[in-house]
């Protein structure tokens, strides 16, 4: 018998889980039976996130680190995979922004939304393709924004990030 919970027992794990779109996806696969690897930053606001949700709290795992440390990226996908044995959905949902004209941006600022907005979704990718691929299963979601199509003034690196 088919569940009525579309994503009963799927892992997905989701980036950019502390606020946001991202929290909000977190609410929204606990209501459809997911367990669920909250990632972002800050720690206590994933904690914060995982007291809320409408499941057991043996449904969800909070994994913190910083999307820029690209170099820590095979170990956190490691134990990412360790917290469930697998992951069936990877959600690629974090990013920041920053409000400044192109000339006025840092070089520095441009690297490090270029490092969290693309190369950190990329790194993972690439860290958990070979998993993806040994199960014959699993699924890509990057967030991204009408802004990688469509600038406007001041979001330059922004928009140049999500184009990416």
């Amino acid at each position: 018998m088919k569940s009525k919970y579309p994503f009963e027992n799927k892992v997905v794990w989701i980036t950019g889980a502390s606020s946001g779109i991202g929290e909000a996806l977190c609410y929204e696969f606990a209501k459809n039976g997911a367990l669920l690897i909250l990632s972002a930053r800050n720690k206590e606001k994933l904690k914060a996130v995982q007291e809320e949700l409408p499941q057991d709290s043996n449904k969800s795992q909070v994994l913190a680190f910083d999307l820029e440390e690209i170099d820590d990226l095979k170990d956190k996908v490691q134990l990412a995979l360790s917290l469930f044995g697998r992951i069936d959905y990877f959600i690629s949902n974090a990013g920041i922004a920053i409000k400044d004209f192109a000339l006025s941006t840092p070089l520095a600022i441009d690297q490090k939304l270029m490092k969290i907005n693309y190369f950190s979704s990329i790194a993972i990718t690439k860290f958990l393709l070979p998993h993806f691929i040994e199960r014959n299963s699993g699924h890509l979601v990057v967030t991204s924004s009408l802004s990688g199509k469509y600038g406007v003034p001041k979001i330059a690196a922004y928009a140049a990030s999500k184009h990416a």
